[in-house]
């Protein structure tokens, strides 16, 4: 979008597209790729927080906490 010339003002979402405009939104959008693509498929399995709620099946603690 930047690379067009949009003007972003504002920005909102759900699941992983919020996620990913917070991201955005806090300029660390490029740590956050680096960090995502160092990432093996074991640590990917550890970050998963299985839950049998009705809201979901999996919660994201754990990776708001790797966030953070």
């Amino acid at each position: 979008l930047l690379e067009h010339d949009y003007n972003i003002q504002s920005i909102s979402a759900c699941s992983i597209g919020a996620l990913i405009g917070c991201v955005y939104s806090a300029g660390k959008l490029d740590d956050f790729e680096q960090w995502i693509c160092g990432l093996s498929k074991l640590d990917v399995i550890a970050l998963m927080d299985f839950s049998w709620a009705k809201s979901g099946l999996l919660r994201g603690d754990k990776i708001i906490n790797s966030l953070n």
